[in-house]
């Protein structure tokens, strides 16, 4: 995480106060907080349940993090693992657990398990970028059979980290192959 955290130390947390760093933990004997975290402004921690941030996790400014679902009764501890990065706005839900350096894009709903070193906004600027290539090589048959690979190893990947992430890739994808349809009539 750089030289920024040259000298980290464990911030004060007081029940429902804002730390120096303005970000706030609601019962904070179930938090576990890991050495040299970096934790965003107006982020709440609820701890009811547990809620363990190993060392060197990111959470962006204005993050949820909740052990308990007042809207469906769900439970359960939230681990964050070592090194990932949570973007800022984003909602962690009970029971979750966000793998080793994995990466939740800003504004996410993070209802089930990321794997370690996930890379979720990175899977769709790929599928972004394929897309592009599709319109300048629409005739290119080799093309084509990468990138129709690319586009099923994409969905695959994208089941392990959030329905919501797979459907986006499934719609780029059918669009993808109206475009291809249209260019080379089939």
């Amino acid at each position: 995480m750089g030289d920024r955290f040259k000298d980290w130390e464990y911030p004060a947390i007081e029940e429902e106060k804002p730390t120096k760093y303005n970000w706030v933990v609601q019962n904070k004997d179930g938090l576990r907080l890991g050495y040299r975290t970096d934790i965003g402004a107006f982020t709440y921690i609820n701890a009811k349940f547990g809620v363990t941030i190993e060392e060197e996790v990111q959470i962006g400014s204005h993050c949820s993090i909740y052990p308990v679902s007042t809207i469906d009764g769900k439970e359960g501890p939230v681990v964050l693992k070592k090194g990932c990065r949570i973007g800022t706005h984003s909602t962690v839900m009970p029971g979750v657990t966000v793998g080793e350096n994995a990466i939740v894009g800003a504004h996410s709903f993070v209802n089930k398990d990321v794997a370690d070193v996930t890379l979720s906004v990175f899977l769709l600027w790929l599928v972004v970028l394929f897309v592009k290539r599709l319109k300048a090589n629409h005739n290119d048959p080799v093309f084509l059979s990468l990138f129709s690979v690319f586009i099923l190893l994409v969905l695959e990947f994208s089941k392990s980290y959030d329905f919501y992430a797979g459907i986006s890739l499934i719609v780029v994808s059918i669009l993808s192959m109206k475009h291809l349809e249209q260019k080379t009539g089939m």
